[in-house]
């Protein structure tokens, strides 16, 4: 999958940490740089040369917090613009990978990756998971 996301994501000029970081910032209100390189699985380091790229290509831009003198990474139109043209591309890519699970194995394996998500951010904050 990550190579077939990998060259379609390649011919609309983006990578696959672009793309993860455009998702991920249009689905949080006030992405903290730190929750976006865990999720990104990058170093603060590799994020910020990442999001300074991003930000000169015209794909993000800093805007401030409420009620705060800190800044958050937003994107701009043309971020959500390439944003709008890449989904489509990784959704096909999801679903050619599920194509040969039917409707309740999708389900199960949903549920599954979810137990393993919640298990993995437990362990990580220093709680017990009994699932």
């Amino acid at each position: 999958m990550r190579n077939n996301v990998a060259q379609a994501l390649d011919t609309l000029g983006l990578t696959g940490a672009e793309y993860g970081a455009l998702d991920y910032i249009s689905r949080h209100a006030d992405p903290s740089n730190a929750d976006l390189a865990r999720y990104l699985l990058v170093t603060p380091q590799s994020l910020g040369k990442l999001t300074a790229g991003m930000r000169s290509r015209g794909l993000l831009h800093r805007a401030p917090t409420q009620g705060s003198h800190r800044y958050h990474l937003a994107l701009t139109p043309d971020g959500q613009q390439a944003l709008a043209r890449a989904r489509p591309h990784v959704e096909a890519a999801q679903q050619r990978l599920l194509a040969p699970l039917d409707r309740q194995e999708r389900i199960r394996f949903a549920r599954a990756l979810t137990l393993c998500a919640d298990h993995h951010d437990n362990s990580m904050n220093g709680q017990q998971n009994d699932n």
